[in-house]
């Protein structure tokens, strides 16, 4: 009886300790889970990709989508399907806002290599618009220095810090049209 009451107690604490390592997911897994966490959005597209000319609704070739503002928020009066999906999932303790770069990014389809990943050509390119300053979104916030609020280096599961680290905190791109994408 003793043998079955030392294991089960031995089980018990080697379960317990176990447990106290597992990565907590109330802290988030890659973003915070309360403040504010601001988005950068890029709308881009491929110029010359063979659907060039597929039209998604409300966002025509080479321009802009007919709205936008509707993207992400710029404060939490929310009107965007990201605000209050992270507004409503958190119970109010995440505001997810940000803004948008206020020109269509357009990328050659020709000059892609095999090797490319899109989402590194519209860093590339937003690198290139910057080239060491700012620059001024759509309704005024500062890119890069306004989408830093988060230290977002310590592993999946452990709490974010509130402060600059450096480095740009979220972008987000929506592509209209881009076969590489894809493949």
């Amino acid at each position: 009886m003793k043998k079955v009451l030392l294991l089960l107690l031995s089980a018990v604490l080697v379960n317990s300790l176990f447990s106290q390592s597992v990565v907590d997911s109330h802290n988030g897994r890659k973003i915070p889970t309360k403040g504010t966490f601001r988005v950068f959005v890029v709308f881009a597209e491929v110029t010359g990709d063979p659907h060039y000319n597929t039209t998604p609704a409300g966002w025509p070739a080479g321009q802009m989508p007919n709205n936008p503002a509707n993207y992400i928020d710029i404060n939490t009066n929310y009107q965007s399907f990201i605000g209050r999906y992270y507004d409503e999932i958190s119970f109010g303790e995440l505001k997810v806002l940000g803004d948008y770069h206020p020109q269509l990014v357009q990328i050659p389809y020709n000059s892609f290599t095999s090797a490319d990943q899109s989402n590194a050509r519209i860093f590339e390119k937003l690198s290139d618009l910057c080239n060491g300053q700012q620059i001024v979104t759509a309704r005024g916030l500062n890119f890069p220095e306004d989408f830093d609020l988060w230290d977002l280096s310590p592993a999946q599961g452990q709490v974010k810090h509130n402060t600059k680290d450096g480095a740009i905190d979220c972008i987000m791109i929506y592509w209209r049209i881009n076969s590489k994408w894809a493949q």
